[in-house]
């Protein structure tokens, strides 16, 4: 069953069911005929309007919401513990179905069902990763400390901004190479 378009001129892409898009904080931005909803990088600022319409969408019967590169938990805003700690218990609700996460040492990778990879550099062999370990759950900052071994904390300093942000965007470049092969 298609909803009505909302608008005449609501995309298709070559569907018979229009393609409708809205904004979270719209008024009613899910409508009861929708049978998907899909977020695109929804961040910390909109966490409240997500979790409403998570809790829409699991009504009789449950509807899928997608959300492609969340930002909802943000450690740099002055927000308590215990208010981390429920979005934390929110997001732990969903399911990665494929991450990839670059890091300035390698990065984490998971495409569900599989589990989830952390691959380090290769020093012998430029633009080559190696698998450094393979786990059920996602690998949190303390796991990932153990399994780098602190090799960031070279320098007391630590690299500039630019430095990190030059290394993340080489990461996923050679990260994506190597899974593209």
């Amino acid at each position: 069953m298609c909803p009505t378009p909302r608008h005449s001129d609501t995309p298709t892409l070559g569907h018979t069911c229009p393609i409708l898009f809205a904004s979270l904080s719209d008024r009613k931005p899910v409508e009861s005929e929708d049978e998907i909803v899909v977020m695109v990088v929804p961040d910390y600022q909109m966490l409240e309007y997500v979790e409403k319409i998570a809790a829409r969408l699991s009504d009789d019967p449950p509807r899928p919401l997608i959300m492609w590169n969340p930002r909802l938990i943000s450690e740099d805003v002055g927000v308590g513990f215990n208010v981390r700690k429920l979005r934390r218990y929110f997001l732990s609700t969903f399911t990665y179905v494929y991450s990839m996460r670059p890091l300035p040492s390698g990065a984490v990778f998971r495409c569900y069902p599989g589990s989830w990879k952390v691959f380090y550099d290769d020093k012998a062999r430029a633009n080559r990763y190696l698998l450094a370990k393979e786990q059920i759950s996602r690998p949190d900052a303390e796991d990932l400390e153990i399994i780098f071994g602190n090799v960031d904390e070279k320098s007391d300093e630590g690299p500039s901004l630019f430095a990190r942000a030059a290394s993340i965007f080489s990461s996923v470049n050679r990260f994506m190479k190597v899974i593209s092969r």
